[in-house]
């Protein structure tokens, strides 16, 4: 037996080693190499992360302005993890702003539209990227902090013991029961946007243990962006003749409920080659978890005169323009039919639930009933007949019964930024 191998099997829990005598195999052995260098990896890990959370405490990163501010302890202080979060956080500060309520707002994107706002009320700072912007928050002096990043106190963003009250604004209307798992556990209150949320968050705390926090009946804050564009540019639903060529919105989500893991680019050729335009807008994390999935699809599609890639951060315009929707999983289909009232047509294909708060409680997923309602599904073995099930889908607008779906499914729609704003401000007033 080896030196090494003696040695790294007789460390004892204090660092004293004790000759251990035993036979080791080659796949043993080979192991424990890899274990070995593993534990150095993750060493090398730890270290570098050290290095930035000293850099974040010492503010190498941060001007005087954020210094100054963070020394200050804030009554109100949203945190956004990027730009694109800005039309979920904007008409809550709207709101503030009209009721001559002052927030602070902390922003890990030096791009963030926040940063340009013309708010009297509002004072936005970049916080800085990554473990420092992070360690910066964990230290946050404020009584009401309000964010949209989930598992607060189980990754790198911590609660800090400066802080009241920690709130979550939950930006889609999808069920709470597919967020990574311990997603709203350690939030004192969670601004849901439907009654569905509210059982599933009672269920994973009566399943954890966990003491009841409050529950807000908010409703989806970039809904009320959403449906303003929309009267604004009011467009007639209309019915598609059998030779009309209609838009199409394909707008997939990423990871591997999305359809374009699951079904690739087959859904797309098939309405390209009957003839229809497509809007093709994936998910913007698809860009940054699937970069070799995109450069394919983009690669395939370069040359399609029918067919453009949509990266607008805004996602109403494309909405507002084309015909029908063809997605999956992703929380667009209740924005697209909840707000433009046109039809859906759902690549249908059970959910996969791996490492997500669904695992543990039992009962089922609110999008899987609520699905057949209001989209048109087509099972993974009818993607041949998707441009017909499309037409089908057009020909039969059931705007009356989205609209008394949506109501029943989602709180205060088109108004919700006035309503966050109010319970935020009774959060305030409490001692």
């Amino acid at each position: 037996m080896s030196v090494f191998a003696r040695l790294l099997l007789g460390v004892g829990c204090l660092g004293y080693v004790h000759p251990v005598y035993a036979y080791l195999d080659p796949g043993t052995g080979s192991m424990l190499v890899y274990f070995l260098l593993g534990i150095l990896a993750t060493a090398v890990y730890s270290a570098k992360n050290l290095l930035f959370t000293l850099r974040g405490l010492v503010g190498l990163r941060g001007g005087k302005d954020l210094r100054k501010a963070m020394a200050k302890p804030a009554e109100l202080v949203f945190y956004s993890e990027g730009g694109k979060y800005w039309d979920v956080f904007f008409p809550v500060i709207q709101a503030l702003e009209k009721m001559g309520l002052s927030s602070t707002y902390y922003t890990s994107d030096d791009k963030d539209p926040a940063l340009c706002a013309d708010f009297v009320h509002l004072r936005a700072l970049y916080l800085g990227k990554g473990i420092s912007g992070y360690t910066r928050l964990n230290s946050l002096k404020a009584r009401v902090v309000v964010m949209t990043t989930p598992q607060l106190d189980v990754m790198w963003l911590k609660r800090s013991p400066h802080v009241q009250h920690y709130v979550h604004l939950i930006h889609a209307p999808t069920d709470a029961l597919l967020y990574r798992k311990f997603a709203f556990d350690y939030f004192d209150s969670v601004m849901c946007s439907g009654a569905h949320q509210m059982d599933s968050i009672r269920a994973l705390e009566q399943a954890r243990g966990l003491p009841a926090k409050r529950l807000l009946k908010t409703g989806l804050t970039y809904y009320d962006n959403l449906h303003a564009q929309h009267k604004q540019a009011p467009r007639a639903q209309k019915k598609h003749s059998q030779g009309e060529f209609p838009t199409i919105l394909v707008a997939p989500t990423w990871g591997k409920n999305g359809l374009l893991a699951r079904y690739g680019t087959a859904p797309i050729t098939a309405l390209l080659a009957a003839g229809m335009r497509i809007v093709l807008r994936p998910h913007p994390q698809s860009y940054v978890s699937e970069q070799a999935l995109m450069h394919r699809v983009e690669e395939e599609f370069r040359t399609a005169s029918n067919l453009c890639i949509d990266k607008n951060p805004d996602p109403g315009q494309a909405m507002q323009q084309v015909d029908l929707l063809v997605s999956d999983v992703s929380g667009i289909i209740f924005d697209f039919c909840f707000v433009y009232k046109k039809p859906v047509v759902l690549l249908h294909a059970p959910i996969q639930s791996g490492g997500m708060e669904a695992e543990d409680v039992d009962q089922g997923i609110w999008e899987e009933a609520l699905f057949p309602r209001v989209a048109t599904l087509v099972l993974s073995g009818q993607i041949q007949q998707l441009p017909d099930l499309v037409r089908q889908a057009l020909q039969t607008p059931q705007v009356a019964a989205i609209t008394r779906i949506r109501d029943e499914s989602v709180f205060n729609f088109g108004k919700a930024g006035e309503v966050a704003a109010q319970q935020l401000a009774q959060m305030l007033e409490q001692p």
